[in-house]
C-alpha cells in the first residue's frame, strides 16, 4: 500500500501519507475480499509500522549510514517461536 502518486499536470512525484493511506481502508476493504476480513485495526497497525521503517531507513540513507533493508521489530518478532522465547533454548 505505501506508494507515490505520480502528479502529472507537474510532472512531479508525490508521497503518499500514511494518514490518507489509513482513510482509503473503508473503500480498500469492499474492493478487495482478502482484505475485507482482516480488522481495520490490525490494518492501520500495519501500515503505521510500515511507515515508521521506511522513514528510518530512508533517513540512514540521507544519513550516508549502513544500509540494510527495512526490518521492523515485529517482523523479527515473527520469526521467533510463539511456544519458545528468543535467546531459550
Amino acid at each position: 500500500m505505501l506508494g507515490y502518486k505520480n502528479e502529472s499536470k507537474r510532472g512531479r512525484i508525490i508521497p503518499v501519507r500514511v494518514f490518507d493511506q489509513i482513510n482509503q481502508l473503508a473503500d480498500i476493504k469492499e474492493i478487495r475480499a482478502d482484505v475485507a476480513g482482516v480488522f481495520s485495526q490490525v490494518l492501520q497497525d500495519t501500515l503505521r509500522r510500515l511507515d515508521k521503517t521506511y522513514k528510518a531507513f530512508f533517513g540512514r540513507v540521507k544519513r550516508w549510514q549502513k544500509l540494510d533493508f527495512p526490518v521492523s521489530k515485529a517482523a523479527i518478532d515473527m520469526t521467533v517461536s510463539p511456544t519458545r522465547k528468543a535467546g531459550s533454548s
